[in-house]
């Protein structure tokens, strides 16, 4: 089941540029992109785990 939680982060100025232009490219909002991109690291974290399982 999936939970909110509220995050702080910083970003450095160039990173939040090419956010704001996928967010543009893509419709969707920095936060939606944000959390596609923590799920695809920590899935390829899991898949990298287990390999060495």
């Amino acid at each position: 089941m999936a939970r909110k939680v509220k995050i702080s982060v910083s970003i450095e100025p160039e990173c939040l540029e090419r956010l704001e232009d996928l967010s543009r490219e893509a419709g969707k909002s920095i936060g939606s992109l944000i959390r596609v991109a923590v799920k695809e690291f920590l899935d390829g974290r899991n898949a990298h785990e287990r390999s060495f399982r």
